[in-house]
């Protein structure tokens, strides 16, 4: 008859170790030492196979977070930007004669779109990339040698 397998556990300081070791705040030795463990044997705790196991799934489980953070974010993003696209073509494509024959708004309109959308490169950005950067010059200065002039 076979017997069940049992996986060995991992126990609540080597939780707390692995923790802080993926923290990256702290030396692995310091996070064994706060975590109740033996200072010593943290290399071995850390190369441990369930405790390896353990930090390799937190780690994908918080990458996992991180990312699906990070595309909520930006799909929030691209929908606002869509809904001011939205308004913007709506203003852009009035009538002049809701504007009292005033071009005015729908002008404006398009250059903003223009400008989200970047149709039209910027001239000065452009230009300035021509320019060759100075270096900044920091002059040698002798503090003691001028503190000695200034007293004397």
């Amino acid at each position: 008859m076979p017997k069940n397998k049992v996986s060995d556990l991992i126990t609540d300081q080597e939780i707390v170790f692995a923790h802080l070791v993926l923290s990256g705040t702290v030396t692995d030795r310091r996070a064994a030492e706060i975590a109740g463990l033996t200072p010593e044997t943290a290399a071995y705790t850390k190369a441990k196979p369930r405790i390896r196991d353990y930090m390799l799934a937190h780690r994908a489980e918080v990458h996992e977070r991180l990312v699906q953070q990070e595309t909520e974010e930006v799909r929030r993003l691209n929908m606002g930007r869509e809904r001011v696209l939205a308004r913007l073509w709506e203003i852009a494509d009035l009538d002049p004669e809701s504007t009292r024959n005033s071009m005015s708004a729908q002008i404006k309109a398009l250059s903003m779109i223009v400008a989200i959308e970047g149709l039209i490169p910027d001239r000065r950005a452009a230009s300035a990339q021509n320019k060759p950067a100075f270096p900044l010059v920091h002059p040698q200065i002798d503090i003691t040698a001028l503190l000695r002039d200034q007293q004397g």
